[in-house]
């Protein structure tokens, strides 16, 4: 009976809830953001103006993200005209929390790292761990948990160093959120209760409600949802006195969840339509995800297969619509600026011209002068002069014909690389989307089911061509980014030897699985590097996959640490087929394969090694090799210690 009268209680508060986030969204007060509007109609274009832009940016963000963007744009183009670096720093990074929460993370972290760098320079220590947190949330919503913890944790020390206590609270929830998404639910939970008690010490209400959103979305992924339920709930209605719609429309969506894992199908629905209503008032089209995946899970349940069918086609859609734009957006600020330097150079030929006619005028002026001093050598003077100018004007119609000619050629070759990185671009995209959509129709095949052993396996067939079909597009797109100078580095003092025992740690179990030793090499002192951690792991990692990949069983794989002055080269040998002269002419260039096959039947793209010289010549190395037929290869990556 008391069991009941809980679930009573909590559907009661939960209808409550409803209707309350819908009166909210209907009465956000509008007063700040019309008084900002006003303001802004009488502004010169000032730093102050540069200011009240970025502002209703940051305000529009809660509640219209198309606006957000427009004012937010507006303040990073005046800033830039201003020269205004503290404001265009504010600016883009509240442009990268507008199209974060849009759900277009390319952008957004490219406006957070373009902040970044302006604060670096300024020396902010506050604007620069706030956002670096930022930039920790990006690689979150992306995936890459691994670069978001470490941006965090770099945050937290950052905060603990000023003596920030809400800040490191701050911290403590977003370093929660990272290992709840790694799966390491004991860890998130502990991380989230230490924060809580902090924030609740604090008095810190707002982030008592993410702390609680958080402790409840543990529970639910713990299989705990009548646990989740209150802490969800609670968490609801702390966020709805701060009419963050996209939060509230993600908290929704979460109560939603754990009323379905209840079997509360009716609460449930109340609730993912509020999270849904919400989502599409405000643009947060990420929460607009969920609720179709959500949606679709529920209409399974209750026997309405067209309906859930109609969800998950929502969500493929949403999904492709995002991609492609946050594709789109990338190739416009391409084109501006390149369109950007264009203007430049041709300001800079136009004041070249203008010095040109400075120097004639001065020459006219000193012959004026001269004609003074006497007839005959203002004739001679002048007979001489003329002479000159016919000269210049011959050479300087030589100049500039060879300089059109140069500019076309230069126009036809830079119109050449575009096409070809364009066009590699366009395929790359417009081949990702069919193989979404493909494995998006293949998981409803296994949803429609039943299915035989045999349509099983057929099924998991075409799902790791897919899968070999991403990993090319992937390798295609790094290497366009490479060659287009896109890809930026971050250079930092490495110790070698940690690394590389780190790099070969990732390799023991395949080692074993094959029987493949690999035997370490490295100085008894402690060797540092000043490089770029990411793009040394991508070329040492290639270089040892291709070594396992291609030796049998019982040889043996070395990494070795050499010094050259103060050059520092890692190599890698190998005891596999060798690679002839021949070969080795044509090693890395685009979908080159050798004629040794992988001895377990891994596949590969045929870029990897394409990959692995544009990255070295970035970082100002370059890779050398060495190898016969029937002895083994080895590949050595060099580089300059500084």
């Amino acid at each position: 009976m008391r069991r009941i009268c809980y679930w009573l209680t909590w559907g009661l508060v939960s209808i409550l809830a409803v209707f309350q986030a819908e009166n909210l969204a209907a009465q956000i007060p509008n007063l700040k953001l019309d008084s900002l509007e006003n303001l802004l109609s009488t502004m010169p274009d000032d730093t102050h103006r540069v200011k009240i832009l970025t502002q209703l940016c940051q305000d529009y963000a809660d509640v219209d993200l198309k606006k957000a963007i427009h004012f937010g744009a507006q303040s990073v183009e005046l800033a830039e005209e201003l020269g205004f670096n503290e404001g265009l720093a504010d600016a883009c990074v509240s442009m990268g929390r507008a199209y974060r929460l849009r759900g277009v993370h390319s952008q957004a972290l490219d406006f957070f790292l373009r902040g970044l760098r302006i604060y670096e320079k300024l020396g902010n220590a506050m604007s620069i761990a706030k956002t670096k947190n930022n930039i920790a949330v990006i690689y979150k919503d992306q995936g890459d948990l691994d670069q978001a913890l470490e941006y965090f944790e770099q945050t937290r020390l950052a905060f603990e160093q000023m003596d920030d206590e809400r800040n490191v609270a701050i911290m403590l929830l977003n370093i929660g959120s990272v290992y709840m998404d790694m799966g390491e639910l004991d860890t998130a939970l502990q991380i989230n209760e230490d924060g809580l008690s902090k924030a609740q010490d604090l008095g810190f209400e707002v982030l008592i409600s993410f702390f609680l959103n958080n402790i409840g979305n543990i529970h639910s992924k713990k299989g705990e949802p009548e646990l989740a339920l209150p802490l969800l709930l609670k968490s609801l209605k702390m966020k709805q006195k701060s009419g963050n719609l996209p939060g509230v429309a993600k908290s929704h969506v979460r109560i939603a969840e754990a009323y379905f894992s209840l079997g509360k199908p009716t609460l449930a629905q109340a609730h993912l339509d509020s999270s849904r209503s919400l989502a599409e008032s405000s643009d947060a089209r990420e929460v607009l995800l969920d609720c179709y995946q959500l949606g679709a899970q529920i209409y399974e349940s209750s026997g309405q297969p067209n309906l859930a069918l109609g969800e998950l086609r929502n969500f493929i859609s949403l999904n492709d619509s995002l991609r492609k734009q946050n594709e789109d957006e990338k190739r416009m600020e391409l084109q501006a600026a390149f369109d950007f330097e264009q203007q430049e150079s041709e300001i800079k030929f136009l004041e070249q011209q203008r010095e040109n006619r400075g120097t004639i005028t001065l020459v006219l002026v000193i012959g004026l002068i001269i004609l003074l001093l006497g007839l005959i050598g203002v004739l001679y003077l002048f007979y001489i002069n003329r002479k000159a100018k016919i000269k210049l004007q011959i050479n300087q119609h030589k100049i500039n014909t060879q300089q059109k000619l140069i500019l076309e050629r230069n126009m036809e070759l830079e119109d050449l690389n575009r096409e070809r990185d364009g066009l590699i671009n366009i395929v790359a995209h417009d081949l990702r989307s069919p193989i979404n959509k493909s494995t998006g129709l293949l998981k409803l095949i296994e949803l429609a089911g039943p299915l035989n052993e045999e349509q099983k396996s057929f099924i998991d067939m075409i799902l790791q061509v897919n899968e070999r079909g991403q990993e090319l597009i992937a390798d295609l797109l790094s290497l366009s980014e490479i060659q287009q100078g896109q890809l930026e580095l971050s250079r930092e003092k490495i110790d070698l030897q940690l690394f590389i025992e780190d790099l070969v740690t990732g390799y023991r179990h395949q080692s074993e699985a094959k029987n493949i030793p690999i035997d370490l090499d490295l100085p008894d002192e402690n060797l540092y590097i000043n490089s770029d951690r990411n793009a040394m792991t991508r070329i040492l990692d290639n270089l040892l996959s291709n070594a396992m990949k291609f030796s049998q069983p019982q040889t043996r794989v070395k990494v070795s640490v050499l010094t050259q002055g103060e050059k520092i080269g890692i190599a890698i040998k190998d005891e596999g087929p060798g690679i002839s002269e021949e070969e080795q002419k044509k090693l890395f260039k685009m979908f080159q394969k050798l004629s040794a096959r992988p001895t377990a039947g891994e596949q590969s793209t045929g870029l990897g090694l394409a990959i692995v010289r544009e990255l070295s010549n970035k970082l100002g190395g370059n890779i050398g090799v060495k190898s016969k037929l029937g002895e083994g290869t080895v590949f050595t990556f060099w580089q300059s210690m500084n």
